[in-house]
């Protein structure tokens, strides 16, 4: 009965959240980040959820980058008006906010990049201005002249 009752309770691990404060992180604003997240989680109360200043979490280049344990959730290129709703979703609400997950890691699918539109109409303007230069370029040589 004892080891039953011990062993039954499910382990409760406290949620952390590493924000990527080496070079490049930094570089890409994960200062402000980490400090939104002090600011939000002591807003919202959330004292159960431990916040670090990390080092290196080795995706340089996609930062500044967000890991929460433990359940390996990674977020890339944050901005400070976007850890509210990480906060309240994610860490308060146990739903991760899958229009912000790291694709790398969590695939794709998980919702529409956020900047991807722009993206995408910047590629076809830049594939039209090409073809329309071609056309100018042979619409001025003509095989009659």
């Amino acid at each position: 009965m004892f080891f039953e009752a011990v062993f039954s309770q499910p382990i409760s691990v406290p949620r952390r959240v590493l924000v990527c404060q080496n070079t490049t992180c930094k570089q890409q604003g994960s200062d402000e980040v980490l400090a939104a997240f002090k600011q939000c989680l002591s807003a919202e109360s959330a004292g159960d959820v431990e916040l670090e200043a990390s080092g290196c979490l080795g995706q340089c280049g996609n930062g500044p980058m967000v890991l929460v344990t433990p359940d390996k959730t990674w977020y890339s290129k944050m901005c400070a008006k976007e850890v509210s709703v990480i906060v309240k979703q994610h860490l308060l609400g146990d739903r991760p906010v899958t229009y912000m997950l790291y694709s790398q890691v969590h695939g794709k699918g998980n919702g529409a990049p956020r900047n991807s539109i722009w993206i995408w109409a910047i590629a076809f303007a830049l594939f039209m201005a090409f073809c329309i230069g071609i056309a100018v370029v042979i619409g001025g040589r003509s095989h009659y002249a």
